[in-house]
This record gives C-alpha cells, sequence and structure tokens, in this order.
C-alpha cells in the first residue's frame, strides 16, 4: 500500500489595508490581527469542517489569546461556539467590530 501525502496549499496575503487572507482550496478567512487579537471578518469554507481549519491557519500565523468575531449567520454562530469548545485557552469576544462592513 504506497501512502501518499497531500500538503496543504495555501496563501496568505494582506486585506482591505490592515488585515490579511488566507485563502485555500477548501475556503478563505478574512481578519484583521489588532493589539493581541484577531477580529474575524468573514469566513467562506466549501467543505465541512473547512472553517475550523482557517481559523487554525489564521492562528499559526497571528496566534493570540483572544478571537473576536463579528458573526452575522447561523453557520458562523456554529463555527465559532464548535471552535472555542475545542480551544477553550482562547477567549470568545462576540460582537461587531468597529467599522465592520456586513455583507447581508
Amino acid at each position: 500500500m504506497k501512502l501518499r501525502i497531500i500538503a496543504e496549499e495555501h496563501k496568505i496575503r494582506p486585506s482591505q489595508g490592515d488585515g490579511w487572507r488566507i485563502d485555500t482550496d477548501y475556503g478563505y478567512i478574512d481578519y484583521r490581527h489588532n493589539e493581541g487579537v484577531n477580529e474575524i471578518w468573514w469566513v467562506e469554507s466549501k467543505q465541512k469542517g473547512g472553517g475550523s481549519k482557517l481559523v487554525d491557519l489564521m492562528m499559526k500565523y497571528h496566534p493570540v489569546d483572544a478571537i473576536s468575531w463579528g458573526v452575522t449567520s447561523g453557520a458562523g454562530e456554529g463555527l465559532m461556539h464548535k471552535w472555542h469548545r475545542n480551544n477553550p485557552q482562547i477567549e470568545m469576544i462576540h460582537e461587531p467590530h468597529e467599522g465592520q462592513f456586513d455583507p447581508f
């Protein structure tokens, strides 16, 4: 039996002036790293479990003690609670960010 290892491909780049965007084959995350808090602006996942993997990637590049979620959807609420249930050491801040763009 051959074991094939597939490396996860992703790009990280500046976004919206002072933020960051990580793009992968399964979606993207857009956020700002601001004084020890990552402010998540948007998570778009094309596969089950992809949202959590995107938040994990964000934390790999910008580790912090707290994440602020500008949540506007039921799916976003679910991701937020699931991720923090699995990562209780990271503080959860649930409120809109100053100047947050809401596409809905």
